[in-house]
């Protein structure tokens, strides 16, 4: 589907005064570390998603959300 094809008629504009008062907040990026996981734990994060770092950086992001 191109973008041309959506129907965004419901959808109304943002005014001025929105952007006067709206705060741009700029995501931190991400850090490299190098962590000692155990290897079973290691082999399921693989089997899960070739993109395993993305996915435990998502889990452990879940993790320190739930307990903050």
């Amino acid at each position: 589907m191109a973008d041309d094809d959506i129907d965004t008629s419901d959808i109304s504009t943002l005014g001025a005064e929105f952007f006067e008062t709206a705060d741009l907040i700029m995501p931190k990026g991400r850090s490299s570390v190098l962590v000692t996981v155990d290897a079973d734990v290691l082999d399921w994060f693989e089997e899960q998603s070739k993109d395993n770092p993305h996915l435990i950086s998502d889990v452990l992001r879940e993790y320190a959300e739930t307990h903050r």
